[in-house]
């Protein structure tokens, strides 16, 4: 054999394989397949380590998305606005709106805020009065009415 007969077995991928390892044809230079050894993409090809390890991350996603949820609905109460709208932030690119209109619409809370500073400001504090009687001395509970004589409220045998 000559040095292109070498050659060219090689690279055609002869019994040698490629560079002469005893590799099988078709396998690239790392030893790999494509994608990886195998296995490496689990049972149900979402993760290594198989569907537990699969179920474990969906879990972990799962409870973020609840406590975010929650936290977004709190937030959005305190505000002022429905708790509802704060559930908004959990859908992709629908966020980025509401978190916009968040900052900068008006707060029904910090309206609210501003319309009790300012009743609290215009009213003046009033001075101190005596309170008055204004009953007539007439019209007192314990006064008979002056249309009546004091005993006519009397039983007559008493």
């Amino acid at each position: 054999m000559n040095g292109t007969q070498q050659l060219g077995q090689g690279a055609a991928g002869g019994a040698a394989g490629a560079g002469g390892q005893g590799m099988p044809q078709g396998m690239p230079p790392g030893g790999m397949p494509q994608g990886g050894p195998p296995g490496a993409h689990g049972a149900f090809g979402f993760v290594p380590g198989g569907p537990i390890a699969s179920m474990v991350i969906l879990g972990i996603f799962v409870a973020t998305l609840i406590v975010l949820a929650i936290v977004f609905f709190k937030l959005f109460q305190k505000a002022g606005f429905s708790g509802a709208l704060g559930l908004l932030m959990l859908i992709p690119v629908v966020n980025l709106g509401v978190a916009l209109y968040l900052a900068f619409a008006e707060w029904p809370v910090l309206a609210e805020l501003a319309r009790v500073k300012l009743l609290a400001a215009s009213k003046v504090p009033a001075a101190p009065t005596a309170v008055l009687d204004t009953a007539a001395p007439s019209q007192a509970p314990d006064a008979a009415p002056p249309s009546q004589p004091a005993d006519a409220s009397l039983p007559l045998g008493a």
